[in-house]
């Protein structure tokens, strides 16, 4: 009930902290339930999301935009799949060697250069 674990002092009677307890199962459950359902009703644009971050990583505001319309997310805008793997990275040979330094630390610079 927020007091400290080692708080002596109470401030309402046993009855009154059960009632607060029931009230407050009560909110949660609801907002739970009211949490799956969203969940469940939107299934399809959760796997939507889910494969669109599995292929680009990462995802921008306009893919976000067509998946809540139901339709298959567009690359990102700075997507390029120049390499064959599916990723948008250049190659160390693509990249000029100024970029890579300023970049590169002990693991290498961010994963998205990867």
């Amino acid at each position: 009930m927020g007091r400290s674990a080692a708080s002596q002092s109470k401030s309402f009677s046993s009855d009154t902290a059960k009632s607060i307890d029931v009230e407050v199962r009560k909110i949660i459950d609801t907002c739970y339930s009211k949490a799956k359902d969203i969940l469940e009703t939107n299934r399809d644009k959760l796997e939507m999301m889910m494969e669109a971050l599995m292929e680009y990583e990462t995802i921008d505001a306009d893919q976000i935009d067509d998946i809540m319309n139901g339709i298959k997310p567009r690359p990102p805008a700075d997507w390029s799949d120049s390499d064959g793997g599916g990723t948008a990275a250049k190659s160390e040979a693509e990249e000029p060697k100024a970029r890579r330094d300023e970049t590169s630390g002990p693991i290498g610079g961010p994963a998205g250069e990867h």
